[in-house]
């Protein structure tokens, strides 16, 4: 089609598109000489996010909803068979048919080993194809379900829009662009830009191949330090790729320019507490410009914490996926090659104030944890954010807490539990509790401070 052609389809659409569904069979009869119902089809796509136009299951365009996204997870049980024979298809092509059994599910086990190993130890990753795939083996899986319960965090507070424009920087091999791509209604309109300058962008476009039509995927083959961002984006995401950077501080400071008056900048690492201490060094830079949506909330205008900071969600565990399956079975420890836990260090933040949780109570009366020091051996009122699940291993149940002043950590510990204090076993991460009359006690052994909670304590 020459410009004058595609100028005609698009003045046409632009025309048509707040009347009726467009049609491009309608459109053809509009021109002078059609160029055909697909090519028509296709230049509509091409310009479907400009023109904020959705394709439906029977071929026609309509305008896409300025409703926001509805939460849409109970609970992501596994990641999608169709995904698993994609990447398998992949280990097929690259390794043959019995792609697990002999010397490539060899290569595969030593490399999943490795990269353990280098994450464990801070070293940086080279993700040649062979480093990618067995990364997507491990990997995968965990982040696309893990991405999904980051994202639902924002459309429950109504803020996730059916018109997205996504950036994600280091996207790897692809699991939280799955993630997304499955979670998003198919009356959505994205535009998903990926940065990734390593083999693993080949598999990320494999992988993606099957998303919906109304996913508009760019891949830019280059390094977060290099590429430069055009226009702001709804969301921009970093999922475990601050161990990879440099200046992480630096990296996502610049980016975080480009994110939309009402977007979200999401960081994610893994939940190891390198990692997750990393990610919260970040944030905590960050926050000096940004506000933070969940789940760390300052909860004392003009300070901010400095104590370790290691603070990451459980969620359900995945089912085993075949390819993790196949590869674990033909090792001599299978656990080691099985990765079905989903627990990551997340932040969410934004430019607009909003947090996902708020709260109403008198805190005149509550002691800022940086000050908890001061009432050691008393009981005091405090309020606070759940920062975890129960760390006790089947004692009193423990819980870090904190209220965005924390010099060091704190724990909630439920030596009596009653119905007057039971909120805070089944409150959700990143919930806010008012914890009134608790005792302080010092924990020299830890470090840290024991919030008692007995019978004498109320939890709201």
């Amino acid at each position: 089609m020459d410009v004058k052609e595609r100028q005609e389809i698009l003045s046409n659409v632009k025309y048509l598109q707040n009347i009726r569904p467009i049609d491009p069979e309608e459109i053809g009869g509009y021109i002078s000489e059609s160029p055909g119902v697909e090519l028509i089809r296709s230049e509509i796509r091409e310009n479907a996010f400009q023109l904020g136009l959705i394709e439906r299951a029977d071929g026609k365009f309509i305008p896409v909803s300025v409703e926001p996204i509805d939460p849409q997870i109970i609970e992501v049980q596994e990641i999608p068979e169709r995904h698993s024979f994609r990447l398998e298809d992949i280990l097929r092509e690259r390794y043959g048919m019995k792609w697990q059994l002999g010397e490539s599910g060899e290569i595969i086990r030593e490399r999943i080993k490795e990269i353990k190993k280098n994450y464990y130890e801070g070293k940086r990753v080279e993700y040649d194809e062979e480093n990618a795939l067995a990364y997507a083996v491990y990997h995968l899986p965990g982040y696309y379900a893990a991405i999904q319960y980051i994202l639902n965090k924002i459309s429950e507070g109504g803020l996730l829009k059916r018109k997205l424009r996504i950036l994600d920087v280091g996207a790897g091999v692809g699991g939280p662009a799955l993630g997304i791509s499955d979670y998003m209604p198919e009356n959505a309109l994205v535009e998903y830009n990926v940065v990734e300058p390593s083999d693993a962008a080949n598999i990320l476009q494999i992988l993606m191949e099957d998303r919906g039509p109304n996913i508009h995927l760019n891949i830019h083959q280059d390094t977060a330090e290099k590429f430069e961002p055009n226009g702001v984006y709804d969301i921009i995401l970093f999922a475990n790729v601050l161990s990879e950077l440099e200046n992480p501080i630096s990296v996502v400071n610049k980016y975080s320019k480009f994110v939309s008056e009402e977007g979200s900048m999401i960081l994610v690492a893994p939940a190891d507490k390198n990692t997750a201490i990393e990610l919260r060094e970040v944030e905590r830079a960050l926050s000096l410009n940004m506000n933070i949506y969940t789940p760390t909330i300052r909860l004392w205008p003009g300070h901010s914490p400095c104590s370790e900071g290691w603070s990451f969600e459980v969620m359900p565990d995945i089912e085993i996926p075949s390819f993790q399956d196949k590869i674990a079975q033909e090792g001599q420890r299978r656990e080691e090659f099985l990765n079905i836990d989903v627990q990551v260090a997340y932040s969410i933040l934004r430019w607009d104030y909003q947090t996902l949780f708020r709260h109403s109570k008198d805190t005149s009366r509550c002691v800022m944890l940086s000050d908890i020091g001061t009432r050691v051996g008393k009981r005091a009122n405090v309020i606070a954010v759940k920062l975890s699940q129960d760390l006790s291993e089947g004692k009193n149940a423990l819980f870090l807490i904190g209220d965005g002043s924390e010099k060091i950590d704190n724990y909630a510990v439920i030596v009596k539990e009653t119905p007057q204090n039971r909120i805070i076993s089944e409150m959700v991460y990143g919930g806010i509790v008012l914890i009134r009359n608790v005792l302080v006690l010092w924990n020299g052994d830890e470090a840290s401070y024991n919030l008692i909670v007995d019978k004498e304590t109320i939890i709201e």
